[in-house]
């Protein structure tokens, strides 16, 4: 990433990047047969949450960013239940699980702030 750029300061980024690099450790771990299946499905959202949240901050207008944040909250909650149903069938490590499902609730509470501020700043420019 271009260190030029402003994201990479960003909170909600940087726990985006943790969260993806928890979700790699988790499916570096897993059987070759499940990473195709299952696995794949975890991975490309885990990895869609910070994509999503790097898109959002480059749009303009704040229901841009809000829109690209809501699909970051969708891939978050996706990759968590996938990581719930890897662990149920004993493919994840309890270890592994805390961690990444902690990271992913620090998100789930600093994006969920995030798009709250993001919707006040809409309607302030919509009543201006």
């Amino acid at each position: 990433m271009n260190p030029d750029l402003s994201i990479s300061k960003f909170e909600l980024y940087i726990l985006a990047r943790e969260y993806s690099k928890a979700a790699w450790a988790i499916y570096t771990k897993l059987p070759a047969n499940i990473q195709i299946r299952t696995g794949g499905q975890f991975i490309e959202s885990a990895d869609s949450v910070q994509a999503n949240i790097v898109e959002a901050q480059g749009r303009f207008h704040f229901k841009d960013k809000r829109n690209f944040e809501y699909h970051a909250r969708g891939s978050l909650y996706e990759s968590l239940s996938w990581a719930e149903i890897l662990k149920e069938r004993g493919f994840v490590q309890e270890s592994d699980y805390l961690n990444f499902t902690g990271i992913g609730n620090k998100i789930t509470f600093k994006l969920n702030s995030h798009i709250k501020y993001l919707t006040t700043q809409s309607s302030i420019r919509e009543t201006s």
